[in-house]
């Protein structure tokens, strides 16, 4: 049973005569655009700007706000896809992206409901692309894409409302337990966290003054720093005083899973032991597997994708399939808070990287620097990052406790009519 099955039972009980059929998806999106912008570093940051979309596995593909200069700007309610990552996105503002990605444009408005339904159904084709097999106009417009269908023969635009509603509603309730379960729900800082916070705060300040007196050369980079002082893993660069610069085998030992096991030839199930693979999607976790567990790797590591440098925390003994890395810590005390720091400064140093230029091969990923925090004594200090991220995970989570509360409360209004 598919973890959405409850859903889709209970709207198609109010939608009986729905069909799910096979439609080429340009039939949908008459227009497959390309971005134009080659260049990032050239791109004039602007508060009020348009949003950059590029491919990236997180917030949605957004990279900050640009002056739009000559650049193409693409309409709201568009979807796009990374050429070389397949990555899906639905994007409900205008914006302008670079030219490793597609996008598909309609004629019609749809709601961001809709969007996101139309996403995912786009999404769930982009299995065969990768880096090996790029998506292009040309494969796009052979595409076909799963939609429900009205027994009129028109597509059930507001069958897909309803699902996505519905699977909104049910996740709220979903997040509501588990927060209480989990004492998530406790979000107030400890002293110590507001220690680190506040310094993070100080020293970003003292960087932007010091940005300010930049060459107009180097005025890209001033503006890209955090200069309202908001509370994200962004903060991270600016924390220049206590940075210092590691290889990541000075902090860790890269090693080859003790077996690979081929996507192709496993039997997923809802039980058994992680299967960890190249998507960056869901923790890295394609679904759970049943095999020797000899070959199950360590918890409390972060798992490696070559070609995607996909990095993600695993808590748990995990098999793996081909091209992924097996990253353990060289020191004490390595947990789920330290690990995501770490991953984090990872990713910026990767972040540079052309994709497939190395495949990121065991002695590149040895020698890659990165920069973390750094003790009064000039050694990496694994703690404060630890307390700095549990202070962001309260941060977020008092964000999130409030949204799921607005959300309830809509829910009981509309649920009550």
């Amino acid at each position: 049973m598919s973890p959405n099955s409850n859903v889709e039972k209970r709207v198609r009980a109010k939608y009986p005569d729905i069909e799910i059929k096979k439609i080429l998806l340009s039939q949908i999106f008459n227009k497959i655009g390309r971005g134009n912008i080659s260049r990032q570093k050239d791109l004039i940051p602007s508060k009020n700007g348009v949003n950059l979309i590029v491919q990236k596995n997180v917030d949605n593909g957004y990279s900050g706000n640009f002056e739009l200069g000559e650049n193409r700007i693409f309409k709201a309610q568009s979807i796009i896809i990374g050429r070389q990552t397949g990555w899906v996105y639905y994007q409900p503002e205008k914006f302008m992206t670079t030219d490793g990605v597609l996008v598909l444009e309609s004629d019609f408005q749809i709601t961001d409901s809709q969007g996101l339904y139309l996403a995912s159904a786009v999404n769930k084709q982009m299995g065969p692309f990768g880096y090996n097999n790029p998506v292009s106009v040309a494969k796009l417009k052979k595409l076909d894409i799963y939609l429900p269908f009205s027994s009129n023969g028109m597509i059930a635009f507001d069958y897909m409302e309803a699902y996505i509603k519905e699977l909104e509603a049910e996740r709220v309730k979903e997040l509501e337990a588990y927060l209480v379960a989990t004492g998530l729900n406790d979000y107030v800082l400890t002293d110590e966290e507001k220690v680190v916070l506040n310094d993070f705060r100080a020293h970003n300040t003292e960087q932007n003054r010091t940005e300010q007196n930049r060459t107009e050369q180097n005025r890209t980079e001033q503006n890209r720093t955090v200069t309202d002082l908001s509370y994200n893993l962004a903060d991270l660069k600016n924390y220049v005083p206590f940075w210092g610069e590691f290889t990541i085998s000075d902090i860790f030992k890269v090693k080859t899973p003790k077996k690979r096991f081929d996507a192709n030839k496993v039997t997923i199930q809802e039980k058994g032991n992680p299967y960890v693979v190249r998507t960056s999607l869901n923790n890295g976790i394609r679904g759970y597997i049943n095999e020797e567990p000899e070959y199950l790797n360590e918890a409390n590591t972060i798992s490696f994708g070559q070609d995607t440098a996909t990095m993600f925390y695993q808590k748990e003994p995990y098999f793996t399939a081909d091209k992924i890395k097996v990253i353990l810590p060289a020191f004490e005390g390595f947990d789920e808070t330290k690990a995501l720091f770490l991953i984090t400064s990872m990713s910026k140093s990767f972040s540079t990287f052309t994709w497939g230029s190395s495949s990121y091969n065991v002695n590149v990923i040895n020698s890659q620097k990165i920069k973390i925090l750094l003790d009064t004594d000039g050694q990496p200090d694994y703690e404060t990052m630890g307390i700095y991220i549990k202070a962001i995970e309260k941060l977020v989570i008092k964000d999130v406790v409030e949204w799921k509360d607005r959300q309830i409360v809509t829910t009981k209004i509309v649920t009550s009519r």
